[in-house]
């Protein structure tokens, strides 16, 4: 028998990636290791099942009051025959003409600081920029939900615009969130009337726009309190700063690596960077406080494998465990940082790293003649050599050079911490704090050959938006750094109970810690 059809609600509009997005396809790859999914033919696009996966747990999380099975279906106890097919439809999103780049990802071994083995692999992702459609209708089986309809739809439109989803894979590594464009549709078909039925069939379009009804049901339905915590980080580097890019040049060895961004290109620091250099320190606090050091066989997922920094950066299948062990994801997101300037074109910068070397040049000049007239104010083209140890001299084979970015200005580095996913919120937050502390010390640096000269960074200011727990919570959620310490008039008594819950929490798990490690004496 088939379900009855009140009205059919239809969200119309185009989405855009904020990070670059990797989702990954069904076939193995040759050249890439996660390569994009494609459909049959060949262009990329973004299944609905990742569209709607993402959609439904949001509106579980944060619409408490609306029956999510009810609206996107349910499967019953395996093998029995209770359940229902979901009434909202979530279409594929072609990409048309999509442009797609390789990212490449590394694990660092905690003892040696080089890269791990069997840790590096490659992700074929689609850029930041990138735009696809996304067409999603619900069908509404009588007047008493249709208002629920309206006014759900309506808070992920706004959920959307504000960039609070993530799609696909390392949505807590800089990569997958996505925003909804200012041109939206919210439109409705009536299958209630005879009327209406032939109307829809006459005009065969998606019917009125009803927005501002949507927007006035939303106030109806109850949005659950946010659990997530926005840490926004000013800061600037105090010498040359960057990822190096897996690609050299011919005239220069180590580039900075850049994304594309619309139709020009941009330096970034990948989430992932970030992200490994603030758990790299959370662990080094817990141990120093344990007296722990990873075990000297340790593999790598065996060395990052700490209680309270598993769930605040996630890992991957426990070691030891079978294929049925599953991983964790991390409460701790950290978005991709990009460059503000400069921003060239894709030629220009092939350009750059495609430019001869020229013996005969003038010594004097900095850079290699096609370097001469690209937009790159602050970038230095720097020459280093390892020394001989027995002659002194320059050791043979052994001069390399760098395009550094010097003065170069960057977006605010942007963290999201979901404390529902904390087994203790106050201990999560207190390791987070400690590490953000040795930030603004100066003791952490970014990117590439941060032992070597690079990476330093000033922090100048840290905003926190959101629920913070424990009694009290500071009024004031700007916090000046002055001379590389934070300013923090009027979070005194906050941190006092969260410095007193993270000494709990470090007693209680004090024997689980040692499971990890071997006493450092």
């Amino acid at each position: 028998m088939a379900r009855k059809l009140h009205r059919r609600l239809f969200l119309r509009g185009t989405l855009e990636a904020i990070d670059p997005i990797s989702i990954g396809g069904a076939a193995a790859g040759i050249d890439v290791d996660l390569p994009i999914a494609r459909d049959g033919e060949g262009r990329a696009y973004i299944p609905g099942t990742s569209l709607a996966g993402v959609l439904r747990a949001w509106m579980r999380e944060r619409l408490h009051r609306v029956d999510t099975d009810l609206w996107w279906g349910f499967q019953g106890p395996e093998g029995g025959d209770i359940g229902a097919a979901s009434r909202i439809v979530v279409e594929d999103a072609p990409v048309e003409a999509a442009r797609s780049e390789v990212w490449h990802g590394t694990g660092i071994d905690r003892r040696t600081g080089t890269v791990a083995d069997g840790i590096k692999f490659e992700r074929e992702v689609l850029p930041k920029g990138t735009c696809f459609p996304l067409r999603l209708s619900v069908d509404v089986e009588n007047d008493d939900t249709l208002d629920t309809a309206r006014g759900a739809l309506w808070h992920l439109v706004t959920e959307l615009r504000e960039g609070g989803v993530s799609l696909g894979a390392a949505g807590t590594r800089g990569l997958g969130r996505i925003g909804l464009g200012k041109s939206v549709a919210c439109l409705e078909q009536d299958w209630s009337t005879r009327a209406g039925v032939l109307t829809v069939l006459a005009d065969l379009d998606d019917g009125p726009d009803n927005r501002s009804v949507w927007e006035t049901a939303a106030a109806e339905v109850p949005l659950a309190p946010s659990s997530v915590l926005d840490i926004k980080i000013e800061w600037r580097p105090l010498g040359p700063l960057m990822v190096k890019a897996p690609r050299d040049g011919l005239a220069v060895d180590a580039l900075p690596l850049v994304t594309a961004d619309g139709d020009e290109q941009r330096m970034v620091l990948p989430g992932s960077a970030i992200k490994g250099v603030l758990r790299s320190q959370a662990e080094r606090i817990l141990r120093t406080v344990w007296q722990l050091d990873p075990a000297p066989d340790a593999k790598h997922l065996e060395q990052v494998d700490l209680p309270l920094v598993r769930e605040l950066f996630g890992i991957a299948r426990p070691p030891g465990h079978g294929r049925e062990a599953f991983g964790r994801r991390g409460a701790l997101g950290v978005s991709s940082c990009y460059a503000c300037a400069p921003r060239i074109t894709a030629a220009q910068w092939n350009a750059v790293a495609d430019a001869e070397p020229h013996d005969d040049r003038d010594p004097g000049s900095p850079l290699p003649p096609l370097l001469d007239n690209l937009p790159l104010p602050g970038f230095q083209h720097a020459y280093h050599v390892a020394v001989d140890r027995w002659t002194g001299s320059a050791a043979d084979q052994m001069l390399f050079s760098g395009l550094e970015p010097f003065g170069v200005a960057w977006e605010s580095i942007c963290l999201r911490l979901d404390l529902c996913r904390l087994s203790s919120p106050g201990a999560g937050l207190a390791l987070l704090f400690l590490v953000l502390r040795d930030l603004c010390a100066g003791g952490l640096g970014l990117g590439w050959g941060a032992n070597r000269g690079y990476g330093a960074l000033e922090v100048t200011a840290i905003d926190i938006n959101g629920p913070l727990p424990g009694p009290n919570p500071p009024v004031t959620r700007h916090i000046e750094v002055t001379d590389r310490k934070p300013v923090l008039d009027g979070w005194r008594d906050w941190l006092r109970c969260m410095e007193g819950t993270w000494r709990i929490w470090l007693e209680e798990h004090r024997q689980e810690g040692g499971d990890h490690g071997h006493d450092a004496a």
